[in-house]
């Protein structure tokens, strides 16, 4: 799975089955970060803001927390393995629908 960012804001993102967190990865603003998503299905939940202050309070009371409105599946099949790219800013034509969530829902 790769995530690409703008710059301006700092991310956390995660994934999620079942309200169980399976992956968080803190990504700098304007950066592209790739990494291995275990098989399965997953909600994809993120942080952004842009001043970090550690995993308890992320961005402050400036947090902000989206989720994306579509699950991300990633299987594997003869000779192949689901991936995805996404990107966290407005893409003209873009397909990635988001909605704020709560901070608890995160």
């Amino acid at each position: 799975m790769s995530v690409k960012t703008s710059a301006g804001s700092d991310y956390l993102v995660r994934l999620y089955e079942s309200d169980h967190m399976i992956l968080s990865v803190f990504i700098r603003g304007g950066e592209t970060e790739t990494f291995k998503v275990p098989l399965g299905t997953f909600e994809l939940k993120f942080a952004s803001g842009t001043q970090w202050l550690g995993y308890w309070d992320f961005f402050g009371q400036k947090t902000s927390y989206m989720k994306a409105d579509e699950t991300f599946t990633f299987r594997r099949g003869d000779g192949w393995i689901d991936t995805c790219s996404i990107t966290l800013y407005t893409v003209p034509g873009g397909n990635l629908e988001l909605s704020p969530i709560p901070a608890s829902e995160f």
